[in-house]
């Protein structure tokens, strides 16, 4: 924890908090035992009894939320702790808009606003990186719409540049987390079949609008004099090119996530089994479906996980390594495949198998034998 050192005595510390998850740990206020960074905006200038305060907070709620059974080691609940229906519309802004930072790496944001223990989800701030994140394909083709995004952000990479300094390093996404719990899938699902059909509507409700924005942001180029190359016109219809090819995206996916918060939609998750960290499924599947197994498996050294060929010209380009951070449990242990029963007495997988989901939650276990 981090705090200034300053003569002030607030009557209430008990709310009033604005809170940034962050990444860089040199200027977070409070890192969780999960390596999550939260980065105090309101108070600026927190003391300590205020840094103490949102800490503890924020650990508990982290803590419930992470738990198997939704409750942390003081049997108080996620759904306590967190306000569900700004959570649930955080998730499903992020998985529609298929966020990069939706993992926490930076412009997410909590706040408290009363005195009761309660973290509320925003407000929402910065979406650049939505629709198209080469760096976090995890193998998947670069533009593909039709898989999760959000519940794919885990603590299953890190990115070094040629001299060993770590570039860029995924950490456990709390959205992740939150959405292994099904009654806040079940939220969320119902949340989606409010917001459907509203989202429906924003292509058709922004066709008249684009060629007036077309022209204004020709004029803004000219005012700030960037490339003009070609007529008035030709700029509209690169812009409208580009309208085009965004209208495709968000029909692909809303048309994905239809898929996703169906009734028979289903989950595919790696449990690590007593080794470190975590692993999501990309695609999206219904129950009954075979997906292919993540072949990024863990072993008793880093593996590269897969990248599609546009990614790999950009990681190429950076001069950047990957490696899976899922290890053994100690070392002198080996990964063996992946087993439908935590003791191996189930069906056994390796990476790159078809696997058929039989149900809404589908738990895979990392088996691992003593070298």
């Amino acid at each position: 924890m981090r705090w200034s050192a300053i003569d002030r005595s607030p009557e209430n510390i008990s709310c009033g908090y604005l809170l940034e998850l962050v990444t860089d740990l040199h200027d977070a206020t409070y890192c969780s035992d999960r390596g999550q960074g939260i980065l105090l905006r309101t108070p600026e200038y927190p003391t300590r009894a205020e840094t103490e305060h949102i800490a503890d907070l924020f650990r508990r709620a982290e803590d419930a939320l992470y738990s198997p059974n939704g409750e942390n080691a003081l049997g108080e609940p996620y759904a306590e702790l967190y306000d569900i229906d700004t959570l649930v519309d955080l998730y499903i802004l992020q998985e529609f808009s298929m966020n990069q930072e939706a993992s926490g790496t930076g412009s997410t944001f909590f706040y408290q606003p009363t005195a009761e223990d309660m973290l509320y989800a925003g407000p929402v701030w910065d979406l650049t990186g939505t629709w198209s994140s080469p760096l976090l394909n995890f193998g998947r083709p670069d533009g593909d719409h039709t898989v999760w995004q959000t519940n794919a952000l885990s603590s299953i990479l890190t990115i070094r540049s040629d001299d060993g300094d770590v570039m860029f390093q995924s950490i456990p996404s709390f959205l992740s987390a939150a959405y292994m719990h099904e009654e806040l899938r079940r939220a969320v699902c119902s949340r989606w079949s409010e917001l459907s059909e509203c989202i429906r509507q924003v292509v058709p409700n922004t066709e008249a609008l684009w060629e007036k924005l077309a022209s204004a942001v020709y004029m803004n180029a000219a005012r700030w004099q960037q490339d003009q190359a070609g007529s008035l016109a030709d700029h509209i219809r690169n812009i409208n090119g580009a309208y085009a090819a965004l209208a495709t995206t968000i029909r692909e996916r809303t048309a994905a996530l239809d898929k996703g918060f169906a009734p028979d939609a289903a989950m595919l998750y790696y449990d690590a089994n007593g080794g470190e960290g975590v692993m999501f499924h990309t695609q999206i599947l219904s129950v009954g479906e075979t997906a292919k197994l993540n072949e990024a498996a863990p072993s008793s050294t880093a593996q590269t996980v897969l990248i599609s060929e546009a990614s790999r010209t950009i990681f190429e380009t950076l001069s950047i390594s990957v490696e899976c951070l899922i290890t053994p449990p100690s070392e002198g242990y080996v990964f063996t495949g992946w087993n439908t029963e935590p003791d191996g007495s189930g069906d056994t997988y390796q990476p790159g198998d078809e696997y058929t989901v039989t149900q809404k939650t589908n738990v895979l276990y990392a088996q691992w034998e003593k070298e």
